[in-house]
């Protein structure tokens, strides 16, 4: 039986080497025994060198009016509270991250030091019919100060059409940035 010990932060692709522990052949040199590191895949955390990031769910109740409560729980089973206030007005928004020092990985095999902790923000939004009442939608528009109508920016056109909008699942059809780059430079005006 071969005993050996896993280091602390060690990371994919490292190696343990145990020199000498291979089959034994007479008149032939003991062989190693190379073990690789191969990190599984964790339900919360994503490693990225010493650093771990992961995402904290919070309702939207929570993101406008404040919360205290553990937000996520450590690998090493540690619970990781936080206070969010909205005294100054600060709300926390959808993809927000936010970094806690020293709540990653280890640095090394012989250090005390560890990666952050890097959480990004989910917001849990409301199911679709959560009120009907008309009088609570007005009450939530004033509370937020959101106009009946939006305020425009640009010019009403001559010619309106009312429109419905499909929800579609994913992106298909929709252009990024990237897409366009491979075809060439737009087309740029000259002066004669």
């Amino acid at each position: 039986m071969l005993e050996f010990w896993i280091e602390r932060g060690m990371m994919e692709g490292e190696r343990i080497v145990l020199q000498g522990e291979a089959d034994e052949e007479p008149g032939k040199k003991t062989g190693d025994v190379i073990f690789v590191i191969a990190e599984k895949v964790h339900p919360v955390f994503r490693r990225r060198g010493p650093n771990l990031h992961a995402t904290f769910q919070i309702s939207l109740a929570e993101a406008l009016c404040g919360f205290s409560r553990v937000i996520i729980t450590t690998l090493d089973g540690r619970g990781l509270k936080y206070t969010h206030t909205v005294e100054t007005g600060k709300v926390i928004r959808p993809g927000e991250v936010f970094k806690i020092p020293g709540e990653g990985m280890p640095l090394g095999k012989k250090s005390d030091r560890k990666g952050d902790l890097y959480l990004k923000a989910s917001i849990d939004f409301p199911e679709d019919g959560w009120t009907t009442d008309p009088a609570q939608i007005d009450l939530l528009r004033t509370i937020l100060s959101i106009p009946v109508e939006p305020a425009r920016t640009n010019a009403i056109p001559e010619i309106v059409d009312d429109i419905a909008l499909e929800k579609v699942e994913d992106d298909e059809g929709w252009e990024t940035e990237s897409d366009g780059e491979s075809e060439g430079a737009p087309e740029q005006c000259t002066t004669q």
